[in-house]
């Protein structure tokens, strides 16, 4: 009777270990080496960019960063982006101690980096993250030939800490296609706030996914957009240019 009452009080104990591991802990763990200590004042929003290593193994790991770096290299989130790298001239086993790659060749320019977010302060379970995508084309005499915008506005889930549960991945091809050069213009505001009618209260509100939840995919429609309502927030921005002559920038918030 002893031994199974102790049995018991020790698989409640693990359980309990693991339930505030998985729900609280999630890919947390390596975030306070980019922090460096830091204090961050309540009702701020802080942009942390990452290695793009500790990026994808954050994707796939509670345990990040693994005891075993090479894992990544057999995971599915490196294979896609090792694969879009090599388009544009990228050995990206290369790479993952940099913060971001960026290529063009053959008219198809790539880019990819990771990034966390704290948000001290905030009482609820997740951020808001919206975002606004400007495509503007340029014919052959330098004339703005099309411009296109499109808006996404996304939720992603916080740790106790009041951080992202794993980096956000930035990552983009775009083909030059018919017109002499093209800039996209990526606009980002992230922080503390509601949806009225849509997404309130406090608690996380996707049950089939405990990490995002893409409230409005990208849609040339901004009501949802717009009704977001920050208590508090950080905004910044992504901009990329490449033309016909091969030439190409990125510049990135950090």
């Amino acid at each position: 009777m002893i031994q199974r009452q102790r049995f018991l009080l020790a698989f409640l104990g693990c359980a309990l270990v693991y339930f505030f591991f998985q729900n609280n802990l999630t890919f947390a763990r390596g975030l306070d080496k980019y922090l460096k200590g830091q204090r961050l004042a309540v009702g701020s929003v802080k942009f942390i960019p990452v290695t793009l290593r500790d990026g994808m193994e954050s994707h796939k790991s509670p345990a990040w960063p693994l005891r075993n770096p090479s894992k990544v290299f057999q995971e599915p989130t490196f294979l896609k982006n090792e694969k879009r790298a090599f388009k544009v001239g990228i050995d990206l086993r290369e790479e993952l101690d940099q913060y971001s790659v960026a290529g063009y060749k053959n008219n198809l320019f790539f880019f990819l980096f990771y990034n966390f977010v704290t948000v001290v302060g905030c009482p609820n379970e997740y951020a808001i993250q919206k975002v606004k995508v400007t495509k503007l084309y340029y014919d052959f005499s330098g004339d703005p030939y099309k411009r296109q915008v499109q808006f996404l506005v996304e939720a992603l889930a916080l740790n106790y800490k009041k951080e992202t549960r794993r980096a956000d991945e930035h990552r983009r091809e775009y083909l030059l296609g018919k017109f002499a050069k093209r800039k996209i213009i990526i606009d980002l505001e992230v922080g503390c706030g509601e949806i009225q009618k849509v997404v309130t209260g406090k608690a996380w509100p996707n049950p089939k996914n405990k990490l995002y939840y893409r409230i409005q995919n990208f849609s040339d429609q901004p009501e949802l957009y717009n009704k977001v309502n920050f208590r508090f927030s950080s905004k910044y921005r992504i901009t990329m240019e490449f033309d016909q002559d091969g030439k190409y920038s990125l510049d990135l918030p950090y």
